[in-house]
């Protein structure tokens, strides 16, 4: 067994224990604690997920057909996965079904013109849209599902969500009037993780990068890395992805750019170190 299977498979019987009364097994048991190390230790370790970049967005939106319902569907579900640093579950049907209260939908938009003033999509022009609210109605991290709202401005980009998303509404103003509807819904759910990840291996593919360790989750990881590279701050990372630690460092990955002209700046530090 992986290690992570022993360890839910032990806390689910602490928890039974817990319930019934019987008190904490797993404490003081000291012995059980250092197998468990010695599991994870030689445990095969998950692969790191790459981080997704926008040259491989903006491949996967030539490759597309933005006439097409599903391509147009697609490539906005990808631009919000990137710019917003969304979890899969958070806009991504899965096989396992579960936390459909989390998928954001129609109603989780919130459209505003440039003066700030509220759109409906029921009957406004989201053509006059300058800004786009949107609500993340509960994560794995939101622990009293209070939720989260993250907002992007208009801008000429064409990977730009807000963009994407008023290419929708002309497309299909009728889906923009069920608020219940999740936002990438296609057939009777939510848009299929597994179809995210085969369009990204597909780019991977074309730009010569490996496509195992590309997933849906390259994308939350790839804006966090943006971000990260376009100077924004910690606080600032950390909030639009919504984590509740510093695990969000794992996420950003290292540009090769940062290094130009390491060893000149490093060699022209003059200092006396205070002995």
């Amino acid at each position: 067994y992986q290690y992570s299977t022993v360890h839910v498979a032990l806390y689910a019987m602490r928890y039974m224990h817990l319930v019934y009364g019987y008190g904490d097994v797993l404490k003081d048991k000291h012995r059980l604690t250092l197998a468990k190390l010695a599991l994870k230790r030689h445990s095969n370790k998950p692969r790191r997920k790459v981080a997704a970049t926008t040259a491989m967005l903006a491949d996967v939106m030539a490759h597309s057909n933005l006439s097409v319902w599903k391509d147009l569907l697609c490539m906005t579900a990808i631009s919000f996965g990137f710019f917003f640093l969304l979890r899969a579950s958070e806009y991504l049907g899965s096989h396992q079904g579960a936390y459909l209260d989390y998928v954001v939908r129609v109603g989780s938009l919130t459209f505003l013109d440039s003066q700030g003033r509220l759109l409906n999509p029921a009957h406004d022009d989201l053509n006059n849209s300058h800004e786009l609210i949107v609500n993340i109605p509960g994560s794995k991290t939101d622990l009293y599902n209070h939720g989260q709202r993250l907002n992007i401005h208009l801008s000429s980009e064409a990977l730009n969500p807000l963009r994407l998303i008023l290419a929708m509404w002309r497309s299909t103003p009728a889906h923009f009037r069920e608020p219940n509807r999740f936002l990438f819904q296609y057939g009777s759910g939510p848009l299929h993780r597994d179809v995210v990840s085969s369009i990204l291996k597909k780019a991977a593919i074309r730009l010569g990068a490996d496509p195992k360790n590309v997933a849906p989750h390259s994308l939350r990881a790839g804006g966090a890395t943006a971000m990260y590279h376009a100077g924004y701050s910690t606080a600032e990372i950390q909030l639009r992805g919504r984590w509740v630690s510093d695990c969000w460092m794992i996420y950003i990955w290292q540009g090769r750019g940062i290094s130009k002209r390491l060893v000149e700046r490093l060699c022209a530090v003059d200092y006396a170190p205070l002995m």
